[in-house]
């Protein structure tokens, strides 16, 4: 068969299972979807051989890249990994890992430029010569911008669709044993991946639980680090007996790249870091002097950081007395130096989850809680003391 019509042949196909997998991307948790989530399950069984296989071959990745296919499989991935709260399979789980990992290689290799398809035939038409024509023409056409390469369409697609913190959380999660294999895979891709420019040669900026880096530093090794517990969850499987040699290299490659970049973390940004992880132990970071400094720094994304640790107070998950003790501390700090501060803590309804701690059974979650209330009631604290 001529190159051309296979060519074609492997986009159609990419269609065809990209409107499948459109098809049943909602999961609500509602007695009424639960047909749809079968569905999904069952739409996810047949199409996933053929994505996995079709995917080794470089035309179709391209062609699935271009297509807003990661997209799709995002979505399929979101809200799934928790097996108790009837995601998709195992199996579905890996499918879907591996063709993140088949397509996070174009990110090593660079890719090649993809032109628009504007055609739907899968073949590519080269930009016209004005050349000839700029003497005659009253105003040159504007110089053609340069076409994105699938690599770049691929890193923003990861980034877009919050594939690293998916990932991660499947690694935690550990529903199978090869998941976790695939996952760490494709998180080494990331990791090494490399860097894009903003169209005009620059690194592109991004922010990521804000730590802002540029995506030629690898945005993705950042966000690996500020998310969940993925460096402790290595640390620990390294530590354990894995015999498996794939497992054992993912996660020294992953551990090295990950711990170079903690240590070039801000103080702030490593405070972030600990409350993204659930799990606070006393030092530097929860002290007067650090939220004198950095107390302004919390109302990024929308004091996200502040939400996170009102979360932690109010958790019925959060068990560590030692955690719920210190989130008191931080949002009191926090009342005392960001400018109406309580304001922010009162309208999040902090203050009401911290009073009901005024008569905790531990005695140091009473004490935390008694001040963060007075903090958060009393302007001058400093006179108080």
């Amino acid at each position: 068969m001529p190159k051309g019509e296979v060519t074609t042949a492997i986009n159609e196909l990419i269609e065809w299972i990209i409107t499948l997998l459109s098809g049943g991307t909602s999961h609500s948790r509602t007695t009424q979807n639960n047909n749809s989530n079968q569905n999904v399950t069952q739409t996810l069984a047949r199409l996933m051989p053929a994505l996995t296989t079709l995917l080794k071959i470089p035309e179709a990745r391209k062609g699935f890249v271009r297509k807003n296919g990661i997209a799709y499989l995002a979505k399929h991935l979101n809200g799934n990994s928790g097996m108790d709260e009837g995601g998709v399979s195992p199996q579905a789980l890996y499918d879907i890992g591996f063709c993140l990992w088949t397509i996070s290689f174009e990110l090593l290799s660079g890719g090649e430029e993809a032109v628009i398809d504007v055609g739907g035939s899968g073949t590519t038409d080269s930009l016209l010569d004005f050349s000839d024509l700029a003497g005659a023409l009253p105003n040159p056409p504007p110089k053609a911008s340069k076409p994105r390469s699938v690599a770049s369409i691929a890193l923003n697609d990861f980034r877009q669709h919050r594939l690293v913190p998916l990932l991660v959380h499947l690694v935690e999660s550990a529903p199978r044993d090869k998941v976790v294999r695939i996952a760490l895979a494709t998180l080494v891709n990331l990791a090494d991946a490399k860097g894009e420019d903003d169209g005009d040669g620059n690194p592109a900026e991004t922010t990521t639980s804000g730590v802002s880096t540029t995506v030629e530093t690898n945005n993705f090794v950042t966000e690996m680090v500020t998310e969940g517990n993925l460096l402790k969850t290595i640390q620990a499987m390294r530590n354990s007996q894995c015999k498996d040699p794939d497992v054992l290299e993912s996660l020294n490659h992953l551990h090295k790249k990950l711990l170079a970049n903690f240590k070039e973390l801000t103080t702030y940004e490593k405070y972030l870091v600990e409350v993204k992880s659930g799990k606070l132990s006393w030092g530097v970071t929860h002290s007067e002097k650090f939220f004198r400094e950095n107390a302004r720094k919390m109302e990024n994304e929308n004091f996200g950081v502040v939400k996170m640790l009102i979360k932690l107070i109010g958790s019925i998950n959060s068990s560590e007395d030692d955690t719920v003790a210190i989130a008191c501390f931080d949002l009191g700090e926090f009342c005392r130096f960001y400018p109406n501060g309580r304001a922010v803590v009162k309208a999040l309804r902090g203050k009401d989850l911290v009073m009901g701690l005024i008569e905790h059974e531990n005695v140091e979650v009473r004490e935390q809680a008694l001040k963060c209330v007075s903090k958060i009631l009393v302007q001058k604290w400093e006179f108080v003391r």
